[in-house]
């Protein structure tokens, strides 16, 4: 019983210093993407920063301590919840970086390509067997169709109103969550993350009286896609 106490004791510790890292990555890439800093800088701020030992003191940033805790978290549960290690911890490279997206599109309403896009091959990689979506035909469709069914409507949107009803980083979260998952429950996702866009912006016109009309698409798709992740695992 002890082992296990201070296993989860671990796990909680290196949740929390990967909390940093996501913290880390949320202030630079935005930095990169706007061209303030290059690709060397931001590989250098990390390494600077796990190196520097004082930086890694838990809940040393007010500021931080929301990320950092639910990466804590997130990892004590998986530890908990999955048998299988290669589950466990290809569900927490998924959440690392939907943790990531969530909050640089929150703040920023960015999701950047540099994070996209390899969470869409580690996505493939990881359904070579099945693991999430069924099979691999599954996961690739699922990349395929989840880009292009949104891109549809943005490019009909764009025709008609003559401005981006989304950004294109939300269709390539999308094509992410459906090389994760596979194509079956897109629709679904897609449904549930509207819903919540749409009343996250009826909350902000008639309680925060803001009207700048701008939804991070992008923290919705992942609230609706992380749950099926614990129902789709197929690996026994």
């Amino acid at each position: 019983m002890i082992y296990q106490i201070i296993n989860y004791f671990i796990i909680f510790f290196i949740g929390i210093y990967l909390g940093k890292i996501c913290n880390l990555l949320i202030e630079n890439i935005p930095k990169y993407i706007y061209e303030e800093i290059t690709l060397k800088e931001i590989l250098f701020n990390l390494k600077f920063n796990i190196k520097k030992i004082s930086n890694f003191i838990p809940f040393n940033n007010k500021n931080k301590i929301i990320i950092e805790i639910i990466t804590a978290i997130v990892l004590v549960f998986n530890f908990y919840y999955f048998d299988n290690i290669i589950l466990m911890l290809s569900i927490d490279i998924f959440l690392l970086f939907s943790i990531t997206l969530f909050f640089i599109d929150l703040k920023y309403y960015l999701l950047p390509n540099i994070l996209n896009f390899p969470l869409i091959f580690i996505g493939l990689i990881v359904n070579i067997n099945g693991s999430f979506s069924g099979s691999f035909f599954n996961s690739f469709v699922g990349a395929i169709s989840g880009y292009l069914s949104l891109y549809i409507i943005y490019y009909i949107y764009l025709k008609i109103r003559k401005i981006e009803g989304m950004g294109l980083g939300d269709l390539k979260l999308v094509s992410a969550i459906g090389a994760w998952i596979g194509y079956q429950e897109l629709l679904y996702i897609i449904t549930i993350a509207s819903l919540l866009g749409l009343c996250y912006s009826i909350y902000n016109k008639y309680v925060k009286k803001i009207e700048n009309g701008l939804i991070p698409f992008g923290p919705f798709l992942i609230i609706s896609a992380i749950p099926l992740f614990y129902l789709t695992s197929t690996l026994p």
